[in-house]
């Protein structure tokens, strides 16, 4: 039986909702360095300027120039330039590298063509006689194609230690125009897109990332990635767990796990936590009689997650009098 357009529209809606319910949340995270712990966070950075190439000498004092300027509207660190005199208390570490590409090209689109053979007339008899073996031959809009590249080095000044090394090239180009007309704006953007490179490797910056639906779980028990996952306790169980399985994206961001009656109740029990550095499982243990103590008998429940205020992943669950069904 062929079905009608009525009845493929009806299932095409039916479905919509099952692909929502796997859908991950996105939020936005200050996602911080890799170099980044709860032991050493940075508040300030001194730039230095970064060595030069041969043939463009002041290309590191112009990058230096524009990725202290980005730092500074960045607002995460408490910025200082001028070279040695920003040694001090005030800047720990200093950024400062090498510029290892910094050129700009035009470019032709090129095609070859050949081998070729002639033929001349000589005498009046036939000859065929060998051409180059190959032609080549410009054609189209020249591009204009700029290259900025560089090494950067985040340096602890009282031990001379390397904390974070970064190596990044960008390139910029553009159709049409020529090298001296276009040339400047195109290695500015070039060494823009460095900079920004730069910036979110060395500083933290605001990110989006997703929480997925196993986010946010309830566990009767267990250890590191091994767990027993129930959405029923019983009111003499000792101990309920929730599980936290975030992305590493979200490290040194604190969340906020609450416990709270099915429908709008009040908060009972609720812990924070810093997300560590890395990617995995993350269990907090709430007491069953801590649960209780507050007013949560026998009933249905719910362990939320917030992040910044809001509830981003929630899980459901049950405690039942006595023992768990």
């Amino acid at each position: 039986m062929r079905e009608g357009p009525m009845r493929a529209t009806v299932i095409a809606w039916l479905a919509v909702p099952l692909m929502l319910a796997g859908c991950d949340k996105k939020i936005w995270v200050t996602q911080y360095p890799r170099f980044w712990s709860k032991d050493r966070g940075v508040d300030a950075v001194a730039v230095y300027p970064f060595r030069g190439t041969a043939a463009s000498p002041y290309a590191g004092e112009r990058l230096a120039d524009r990725l202290a300027a980005a730092l500074v509207s960045n607002g995460a660190y408490r910025v200082i330039t001028g070279g040695a005199r920003a040694d001090g208390p005030s800047a720990p570490v200093a950024l400062t590298g090498t510029v290892t590409a910094y050129h700009i090209r035009q470019e032709w689109g090129t095609e070859y063509y050949g081998p070729y053979r002639y033929e001349v007339r000589a005498g009046g008899r036939r000859y065929r006689r060998p051409g180059y073996p190959y032609r080549r031959r410009y054609y189209g809009t020249p591009t204009i194609r700029a290259t900025v590249g560089c090494t950067a080095e985040l340096i602890d000044l009282a031990s001379g230690h390397r904390i974070h090394s970064f190596s990044t090239e960008q390139s910029w180009a553009r159709t049409g125009g020529s090298v001296a007309t276009d040339g400047n704006r195109a290695i500015e953007r070039a060494m823009d897109m460095v900079v920004q490179s730069l910036v979110e490797e060395f500083a933290p910056v605001r990110q989006q990332i997703a929480i997925g639906d196993n986010a946010i779980r309830t566990a009767s028990g267990g250890a590191g990635d091994r767990w027993h996952f129930t959405e029923r306790f019983s009111s003499s169980d000792r101990q309920l767990h929730v599980v936290l399985e975030l992305p590493a994206a979200a490290a040194f961001n604190r969340f906020r796990v609450v416990l709270a009656r099915r429908g709008g109740g009040a908060e009972l029990a609720g812990r924070d936590m810093l997300w560590p550095g890395r990617q995995g499982r993350r269990a907090l243990a709430f007491d069953m009689a801590e649960i209780l103590a507050a007013g949560g008998g026998p009933g249905k429940y719910v362990a939320e997650l917030h992040y910044d205020g809001r509830r981003v992943r929630s899980r459901k669950f049950e405690i039942a009098a006595g023992g768990a069904d």
